[in-house]
């Protein structure tokens, strides 16, 4: 009996009565939100990848392109989106995910034969995970705005020092801290390298506690580990994986108020310090509290939108909404751009304004009456000088 081949990491295809290969539409992958994964369908030449999901709108839409590949040969497939890579050798092509696997949350992904024919159909489930730092022992998120602080707990009657690795650099010092606040409940200011981080330290010859404050530059911990060891034998006291979330921000919203106008209601509104793998969300909230949601973006730069009166876009930095139709709607509402898992948010009030038509200028109308005034006059001038001049040639 006829029978061809075909895996999708776990997947098996089988074929009917037809010999049509049809694949398990059942097959679910749970892949970590900042992993790069990767999908492989072999037994068949591949025509093409394509995706179905949240941010295509239910539509099926083509990924990759495989159709011109030489059968015998390896090539890179023609992708319609940065966020992936597809390969092709013989009978066996792989779609590697480059970048914004968050996109891909409920979505499927789909290998098709060169006719067309599916073959292979699995659904994508993004697992949650503490961003470049899941499989760490003890890791925080830390919004860049609002810095936790890391507490140093033990050392008493030693000498302890802050240290920091990051990706690019070896371990660094922070800042040392003596035992001299043991001796005493007063908290002490201990000695700090640089102005980025503030550290202070209290306790007695049974407990001893450090605290590490960021002050300046917390970007510039993301993805850092930060250690808090003794110095005498070098003991590691707190080792902490550190990932930081950009705060989001509304630029445009001055002492609490964004101003849209009525008349001109193409206001663009921009939330600064969306990260391009962020699904986040647009809301309207009123004094009552009702929450309102206007619009949904996905991590692949894609938004929906929930109201008419709106439009809404996403960048690799930004999201930017639009007031197009009813500016009004917004008028004394709340508005707030919210990272989905509700880290980070940006909130300002909506107050609209109507522009009205400019007044007449009154120089103009001074200008049009004098000219005015002044024709009359000339005529009146021409009419007397006419009049007196005929009366003089009457004869006596």
């Amino acid at each position: 009996m006829f029978s061809i081949a075909c895996i999708l990491l776990a997947s098996l295809c089988v074929v009917d009565s037809s010999t049509i290969m049809r694949c398990s539409e059942n097959a679910t992958f749970h892949f970590v939100e900042d992993e790069t994964p990767n999908i492989t369908c072999s037994g068949f030449p591949v025509g093409y990848w394509s995706l179905t999901g949240p941010s295509t709108g239910g539509q099926e839409i083509r990924i990759g392109d495989c159709s011109k590949c030489g059968s015998g040969e390896a090539c890179s497939c023609i992708t319609n989106s940065t966020d992936y890579n597809i390969t092709r050798n013989g009978d066996i092509s792989t779609l590697f995910f480059v970048d914004n696997l968050s996109g891909n949350n409920h979505s499927t992904i789909t290998c098709s034969k060169e006719n067309n024919k599916t073959c292979v159909t699995s659904t994508i489930n993004i697992i949650k995970a503490p961003v470049r730092c899941q499989h760490a022992s003890n890791c925080i998120e830390i919004v860049e705005d609002q810095p936790t602080p890391i507490t140093c707990q033990g050392g008493q009657n030693k000498d302890i020092y802050w240290s920091v690795t990051r990706p690019s650099t070896p371990e660094i010092p922070i800042g040392n801290c003596s035992k001299c606040a043991t001796q005493s409940h007063l908290p002490c200011t201990c000695h700090t390298h640089n102005g980025d981080y503030s550290i202070t330290r209290t306790g007695d010859n049974t407990t001893a506690v450090s605290i590490l404050q960021f002050v300046n530059n917390v970007s510039s911990n993301d993805n850092s580990t930060i250690k808090c060891s003794t110095f005498e034998d070098n003991q590691t006291l707190v080792s902490v994986s550190i990932k930081v979330i950009p705060d989001y921000a509304l630029p445009q919203c001055t002492e609490g108020r964004v101003y849209v106008s009525e008349k001109e209601p193409w206001t663009h509104i921009t939330c600064d310090g969306v990260a391009s793998r962020h699904n986040m969300n647009w809301t309207l909230t009123d004094d009552s509290g009702l929450v309102i949601e206007i619009a949904e973006c996905y991590g692949n730069g894609t938004c929906t939108e929930h109201i008419d009166d709106v439009t809404v876009s996403k960048n690799e930095s930004a999201s930017t909404l639009t007031f197009v139709k009813n500016a009004r709607m917004g008028d004394n509402q709340t508005l707030t751009c919210t990272r989905r898992n509700g880290e980070t948010s940006a909130s300002c009030r909506i107050q609209t304004f109507y522009d009205d038509p400019e007044p007449f200028p009154l120089v103009v109308v001074g200008v049009a009456v004098g000219a005015t005034v002044l024709a009359i006059t000339i005529v009146i001038a021409i009419v007397v000088v006419v009049a007196r001049h005929r009366v003089l040639e009457v004869p006596v």
